[in-house]
């Protein structure tokens, strides 16, 4: 048997012999099922902890959530958020990370906003996983603005910032045609030393283009080739054509 069978038959046999089981047990029981993608049995778990009356914790809730984040049934997540306010149980990094994952996965980019907004005014702390989830589901709903504002809040907020989090606002950048912006990005990406690749960087080249900014495409063409991606076909194109277009 698996690790969460093992854990249910133990929880089972406790229930049928009357024996007082505790916050401690289901959540042992909760976890394996989470972490072996059960994430139904993980929901029967935790409605059974509710029937028994056995206290719920964050450790008991961010276990069915997580669970039902990597499921993708974000309506499951967003429910356990409620009962999670209704039952006055604190929430944590954790929480916020998996619930903002979920709303990225299904695209209901409103929400992931929605529960960022909430982390900052709880003054719990961001991660950058939460920030770049909740920036790839408002670049998925072509909520450009949005975008700009989450990296906003992660530079003020002094989050890591990754070369995920970059790709995801360069494509917003480069599908809303933001050259301030985009100026604005590459200098942060300088500050914090990621590098960019090809893929990151080939937008930024072609906002400049298509704004008649040569010059920038081409200093951007010195950051990529002092960095570990290289120079591409594409980017040596681009910038070869916004030279040949300001000749």
């Amino acid at each position: 048997a698996g690790m969460w069978e093992k854990a249910l038959q133990h929880l089972n046999t406790m229930l049928q012999g009357e024996v007082q089981l505790d916050t401690i047990t289901f959540n042992a029981a909760i976890s394996a099922c989470e972490k072996t993608s059960q994430w139904k049995k993980a929901l029967e778990l935790f409605r059974v902890m509710a029937q028994t009356e056995v206290e719920s914790n964050a450790v008991t809730f961010n276990a069915a959530i997580c669970a039902s984040q990597k499921a993708a049934v974000w309506q499951h997540v967003l429910q356990l958020i409620d009962i999670m306010a209704q039952s006055k149980v604190e929430t944590d990094a954790v929480t916020c990370t998996a619930t903002i994952s979920a709303c990225k996965q299904s695209g209901v980019w409103m929400e992931a906003m929605h529960v960022l907004n909430e982390t900052v005014q709880a003054l719990l702390e961001l991660d950058t996983i939460a920030c770049n989830a909740a920036i790839s589901a408002c670049e998925k709903a072509g909520r450009w603005e949005k975008s700009s504002e989450l990296f906003g809040v992660m530079l003020k907020g002094e989050v890591e910032l990754d070369i995920i989090t970059f790709s995801g606002w360069i494509g917003s950048c480069d599908k809303r045609g933001g050259r301030d912006d985009t100026l604005q990005l590459l200098e942060a990406m300088v500050q914090s030393k990621v590098q960019p690749d090809s893929f990151a960087c080939n937008p930024l080249i072609r906002i400049c283009e298509k704004c008649v900014q040569w010059e920038e495409a081409l200093r951007l063409f010195g950051v990529i080739a002092q960095s570990r991606a290289g120079n591409d076909t594409v980017t040596r194109s681009s910038v070869l054509h916004g030279r040949q277009t300001n000749s």
